[in-house]
Order: C-alpha cells, then sequence, then structure tokens
C-alpha cells in the first residue's frame, strides 16, 4: 500500500486549500486518512449534489459551527458552491476547507470564483520516489516506467485493462469535452499507437 506524503493536517491549520490533480492520484483515500476528523461532503453522491445543485447556500447549514476541516470533493462538479465557501471563510467563524478537484483548468475556463487567494493552491501528482519507497513489496521500477505512477494502476491486478479504461476516460472527460486537441480521432490513434510502451509516461510522469 503506497502512502502519500503531502502533510493536509499541518497545512490546513494556516489556510483553505484547493487540492487538484488528476484522477485516481489518490486525493479522496489521502484526505480520509491524513485529515481523521473532518466534516466530508462527496459531490458524487446524489442526493448530495441534488440538494446542493438547488440550493447552494444550503452549505451554511450543513457546516453549521464547524471547527474541524470541511472537505468538499469533486468541487469542479458544482462551482457554484465556491461562492458560498468564499463567504464562510470571509466570516469570523475560522473555517477550514479542502477543496478537491481533477483540473484548475476546468475551474478557470468556468470563470468561477476561485476565492482571491484565500485558499492556496496545492497538486497532487503521480507517486514519487519517495513515496514508492513507502510499499517494501514495491521492487520492480519497470514497472513504473510501463504503468506510470497511478496508484490504482500500479496495484492493479488488470493494469493493462485499467489502463485502457483510463485513457478512455481522459479522451472523454479531458479531451472531448474541452477543444484541447485540433482533432479526437488523431488523438486516439497517437494514445492507441503509444500505449504499449509509454502512454502512462506521457499521461502521468
Amino acid at each position: 500500500m503506497f502512502q502519500r506524503q503531502l502533510e493536509l493536517s499541518k497545512i490546513i491549520i494556516e489556510k483553505s486549500i484547493f487540492l487538484l490533480g488528476p484522477r485516481q492520484t489518490g486525493k479522496s483515500t489521502l484526505l480520509r486518512h491524513a485529515l481523521g476528523d473532518c466534516l466530508y461532503l462527496d459531490l458524487l453522491a446524489p442526493a448530495l449534489f441534488r440538494q446542493l445543485a438547488s440550493h447552494p447556500e444550503q452549505l451554511i447549514h450543513i457546516v453549521g459551527a464547524s471547527q474541524i476541516p470541511i472537505v468538499i470533493d469533486e468541487i469542479q462538479l458544482l462551482p457554484e458552491l465556491l461562492n458560498v465557501v468564499h463567504q464562510l471563510i470571509e466570516s469570523d467563524k475560522n473555517f477550514r476547507f479542502v477543496l478537491t478537484g481533477s483540473s484548475a483548468r476546468k475551474l478557470r475556463s468556468k470563470g468561477v470564483n476561485l476565492l482571491g487567494g484565500r485558499a492556496r493552491m496545492h497538486r497532487l501528482f503521480p507517486l514519487t520516489t519517495q513515496e514508492l519507497k513507502s510499499d517494501s513489496n514495491f521492487r520492480d521500477w519497470k514497472i513504473l516506467l510501463e504503468r506510470g505512477g497511478l496508484p490504482s494502476i500500479l496495484e492493479s491486478n488488470s493494469p493493462t485493462d485499467d489502463l485502457e479504461a483510463y485513457v478512455t476516460l481522459y479522451l472523454k472527460e479531458e479531451i472531448r469535452s474541452e477543444p484541447i486537441a485540433r482533432s479526437l480521432p488523431e488523438f486516439s490513434r497517437f494514445l492507441t499507437k503509444t500505449q504499449s510502451s509509454s502512454v502512462s509516461k506521457i499521461l502521468f510522469i
């Protein structure tokens, strides 16, 4: 089991943060282990998403007078919440937020409130060398070159299938939904040609 080494419990004492990084780098897992006692709001939960999508101000009532860190996971799904987060940070109640997302570009492109310096930006990249050493069972560095540094792929029993699924999701969510590549078919063929040997390095390292 790989251990991410971003010391969130120390960082969050000073200021709220955005924790950004590619999908499956372990943001949610890190939060659950590093913060311990926190108010965890997962926007992938349908009921919570519907509640806050229709009435973002409900976040004020959910948070209450909480003195523990407040995690809002997948903030890019509901960027309208950032106005409410801004309001809460500006209050005198010393709220601390951890706001996770897969892309700062997505948030900026929507012209949303990025809190004007009231929250620091931290990025979680694929596993570092030091983090790889945290798993005493990891010895084959060739695997890292073949699969890339995503924990879920490195620990998978079917890494090829999982990597293909990840690339498909990457094409759909990160490329097709935004005008990043001029030609999606050509970009897809490029990934297919390189996937067997180096796509993991291109995307993740």
